[in-house]
């Protein structure tokens, strides 16, 4: 599956990929691929509250069409 960035300036293989809440700012998405150096910013809300929610569409996304689809960050 794809994992594209809020803005669409970003897309990640979700399978080679770390996707998590910023604990230092739970109001922000990001993502580090598998063997890469450093992350990246793919969304931010204005709550963490809505940042879980966005995390928990991403995980249903998958759940329903798995390799084969794609999520872009609301």
């Amino acid at each position: 599956m794809r994992v594209i960035s809020q803005d669409g300036t970003m897309d990640f293989p979700y399978e080679n990929s770390v996707v998590f809440i910023n604990p230092r700012d739970m109001s922000t998405v990001r993502i580090a691929a598998i063997g890469e150096n450093g992350d990246g910013m793919i969304a931010k809300y204005s709550t963490g509250k809505r940042a879980l929610n966005a995390m928990k569409m991403l995980r249903n996304e998958f759940a329903e069409h798995g390799e084969r689809g794609f999520f872009q960050f609301p």
